[in-house]
């Protein structure tokens, strides 16, 4: 007859939690590498989801050398919108709408998202062996892909405070128009944090367009 062991308890006679230790070494390094290669593909989703969201935003304000028409960006493909991100902040600082801090941001963003969409794996890692959990390089890896996610999903929501700072503009235009006004209440969570990003001229204007239409 084969003996059963019992399960080893802790303290209170509760399971005992398996710990790191417990996991094969094989099995947690092959996690560690799947993981990484979900950090790099979480991080250049997110990157488009930026890009989408301030090419909106250049559309609404017809910067100058935009490069794609309103039935480019209502198409779904992207290839008719022939803009990098590079090009995107440059357009919106040009503008002259946005604060300094706001602009220093997205380049930052901007170029970190370049790293990490145009070959930071590639020049981190130049063999399979060096994607393990205890290698620091991998871990900084790790670290920055996940700077540029979080970065990315803070700046899609400033992007749609943007969006609704402008809105007072549209509204201002037909302060009845219902279709407008429901649009615009889908993005009031973001609005303060969008008049932060602007220049206190334009904001200024802004608020006073508002309290006209009040």
């Amino acid at each position: 007859m084969v003996s059963l062991q019992a399960t080893p308890t802790n303290k209170g006679g509760k399971h005992k939690m398996p710990t790191n230790s417990d996991i094969p070494e094989d099995l947690r390094e092959s996690a560690f590498r799947e993981y990484v290669r979900i950090v790099t593909a979480d991080a250049v989703i997110a990157c488009q989801y930026v890009e989408r969201t301030f090419n909106a935003i250049c559309l609404v304000l017809n910067v100058d050398g935009l490069q794609f028409s309103v039935e480019d960006f209502l198409s779904n493909d992207s290839s008719r919108m022939r803009q990098t991100l590079g090009k995107i902040k440059s357009q919106l600082k040009s503008s002259n709408c946005f604060n300094s801090s706001f602009c220093e941001r997205l380049s930052d963003f901007n170029g970190r998202r370049n790293r990490v969409v145009h070959g930071l794996f590639a020049d981190t890692f130049q063999s399979h062996d060096q994607i393990t959990s205890t290698n620091f390089i991998a871990q900084e890896y790790v670290r920055e892909c996940k700077w540029v996610s979080d970065e990315a999903a803070e700046l899609v929501e400033i992007g749609f405070g943007i969006h609704r700072a402008l809105g007072i503009i549209e509204l201002s235009k037909d302060p009845e128009n219902q279709e407008t006004k429901e649009l615009m209440q889908g993005f009031d969570d973001f609005k303060l944090v969008g008049l932060s990003t602007l220049k206190p001229t334009f904001k200024s204007l802004l608020n006073e367009l508002e309290r006209f239409q009040q």
